[in-house]
């Protein structure tokens, strides 16, 4: 059998299959836990037991670390190039533009 010309490993990248969805429910759960630690169990509306007097940023900025870290694993971790620094590149700018889209979506509704 021979070997891609451009260094791709079609069947490590297989991995990719549950690597991938396993980073998009961590980023799920990330972000349930920055908006409850922004606005509180009520929400951001204050409906129920009112808004949240002190929101936490940190709670957020944990969340979008922990979102980071996943998408991050989740391709680099994968051998689907032979190049060590080409998998690590693609999977710090992909868990970089990734990260910051979804701690916007995230945190969009409770700019204070």
């Amino acid at each position: 059998m021979t070997e891609p010309a451009d260094n791709l490993r079609p069947r490590a990248a297989l991995h990719l299959i549950w690597t991938v969805p396993l980073a998009v429910a961590v980023t799920f759960g990330a972000m349930f836990w920055m908006t409850l630690n922004w606005c509180g169990v009520s929400g951001c509306s204050g409906g129920g037991f009112g808004r949240i007097s002190d929101p936490s940023l940190g709670g957020v900025l944990l969340g979008s670390l922990l979102m980071a870290a996943a998408w991050f694993a989740a391709i680099g971790a994968v051998p689907w190039h032979r190049s060590r620094a080409v998998r690590f590149g693609v999977a710090a700018a992909v868990a970089i533009v990734l990260t910051v889209i979804a701690t916007l979506a995230a945190t969009a509704v409770f700019a204070r």
